[in-house]
């Protein structure tokens, strides 16, 4: 197998867990050498891989410390042209000029993707069947170090001032 495609598969197998590559990494390593590993391999051989890490992580494995601060870190810089846009609009009103067309949607909805980014390693849902067929959804929510209520909060606070300002904009719109 060439080395590029030995570097692949291994960047594949990187994102199962470390159990799971601990037992079986080698063995795949050996059946993707001898079978030739193509496109499709590679795009399964990730698939999986995702797969196993978001099973895991939604059974409630302890998630690297890197990883959390990886996810608040995106959750903030998902929201910050929100809360930049928010904060020059409030301290110099009327200099700011209005955004393009499609930021009317985008201000109010990076703050809430955030919000979703950040919740999301601490929110578990289970979607299930019991004997009857009834189809039954279940979420628990683990606990929350302070970082992450510091983030979840902003989000939340901003998400609040900009739906406030939409629906006092549209108000003051309708009233003239």
């Amino acid at each position: 197998m060439s080395n590029i495609r030995t570097s692949l598969v291994r960047a594949c197998l990187r994102l199962y867990p470390r159990s799971w590559r601990d037992r079986y990494a080698d063995e795949v390593l050996v059946l993707v050498e001898d079978a030739g590993a193509g496109i499709g391999d590679l795009v399964d051989l990730a698939v999986g891989g995702l797969g196993r890490r978001a099973g895991e992580l939604q059974r409630g494995a302890p998630m690297p410390s890197i990883v959390r601060w990886s996810i608040l870190v995106v959750a903030v810089v998902v929201a910050m042209p929100t809360a930049i846009f928010v904060g020059f609009e409030l301290l110099t009103p009327n200099v700011v000029s209005m955004p393009p067309g499609y930021f009317n949607w985008l201000i109010p909805l990076l703050p809430a993707v955030a919000l979703l980014i950040a919740l999301a390693p601490v929110v578990r849902v289970r979607v299930g069947r019991d004997d009857a067929g009834v189809t039954t959804v279940t979420t628990r929510v683990l606990p929350m170090r302070r970082a992450l209520v510091a983030v979840v909060i902003f989000c939340l606070a901003l998400l609040g001032v900009v739906v406030s300002y939409g629906i006092s904009e549209n108000l003051l719109e309708a009233i003239r």
